[in-house]
């Protein structure tokens, strides 16, 4: 029995190759069109026009080198034009890969001035890890910037809040774009004084003065600040005080 050949197999070559370019347009290079579209890529990959599509779209096409061609030196000069591993992986996988392959990627990374992130095993990671990296820095969002690995840790494990606290780093909860309205300023001020507000918890006192919703909040809560009297308007009282006088009654 004959096995029966699929649509793409009856399609005219022409067709099929008109087809693959249209897809292959959607990508920048031959290494990005076959992770991002390997169907079409095959096909022309067993037609044998991959490269000439490649050319008609502008593409640079590296011929295949022999494996000991790559050295150190070729390779950091082709990491030299990025500033980071990620950007050099993405924009010239030919020399990052003969590095990475060899070994010299760290090395490379390291003596062009790139900041490298030591990959730790699963394992490694437990409160006292996590909160020896945190020490490093002045609080959550330095930490966050400057050490991911460690501050993921913390959120999954969910004692990101309880590490900020023992560092005496100030904590307050993220809330979304539109949460801090007129009562929500008045309930988180509700847990405070009018003297501590401020400092206790900056975020609704800030949106609350911006918004001048502070006074109200603070006369509803609290009633009118009492504001202390001037030196000039002590010695006026005491001067246009009137004298009382003193009657003495004669002992029957």
């Amino acid at each position: 029995m004959k096995k029966r050949k699929t649509v793409l197999e009856k399609a005219p070559p022409a067709f099929l190759r008109r087809a693959c370019k249209r897809r292959a347009s959607q990508f920048n290079s031959l290494l990005a069109w076959g992770d991002g579209h390997s169907p079409s890529y095959r096909i022309a990959l067993n037609m044998g026009v991959q490269k000439e599509i490649a050319y008609e779209l502008g593409w640079e096409v590296k011929e295949i080198i022999p494996a000991d061609y790559w050295t150190f030196e070729i390779c950091k000069e082709g990491g030299r034009p990025f500033r980071s591993l990620t950007s050099w992986k993405q924009d010239d996988h030919a020399t990052y890969r003969a590095a990475f392959d060899n070994g010299w990627h760290k090395e490379i990374a390291a003596e062009l001035g790139w900041k490298v992130q030591e990959q730790r095993c699963g394992g490694y990671w437990n409160y006292d890890t996590i909160k020896a990296e945190a020490a490093k820095f002045s609080g959550l969002y330095s930490w966050a910037k400057g050490e991911p690995n460690s501050y993921r840790q913390a959120l999954k494990k969910k004692n990101q809040k309880q590490i900020a606290k023992e560092l005496g780093w100030g904590f307050q909860d993220q809330k979304p774009n539109g949460y801090w309205v007129e009562k929500t300023c008045k309930r988180e001020a509700s847990k405070h004084s009018p003297t501590t507000w401020k400092k206790a918890h900056t975020a609704s006192y800030r949106k609350a003065a911006e918004n001048g919703w502070k006074d109200k909040i603070i006369l509803e809560l609290w009633g009118a600040p009492a504001k202390a009297p001037k030196a000039e308007e002590i010695i006026v009282r005491v001067e246009t005080q009137p004298k009382t006088k003193i009657r003495r009654r004669k002992a029957p």
